[in-house]
């Protein structure tokens, strides 16, 4: 399978094979994108938040 992405002009495009013709992502398949990895951001973040919570703990038992 073969896929590649390029920026062309400033807009995002894509292809299906190495020869193929280079399609522009629509807005609306671009927001979707966007909110997909804004919420997958948005849990990591608070994954690494919990684990320096839980380091800040664990430095302050070893520091007593």
């Amino acid at each position: 399978m073969f896929y590649e992405e390029k920026v062309i002009n400033g807009i995002l495009c894509h292809r299906g094979t190495p020869d193929g013709v280079w399609i522009p992502f629509t807005l609306e398949s671009l927001t979707t994108a966007f909110i997909a990895m804004k919420g997958l951001a948005d849990d990591r973040q608070k994954t690494v938040d919990e684990f320096g919570g839980k380091l800040a703990k664990i430095q302050a038992a070893v520091n007593m």
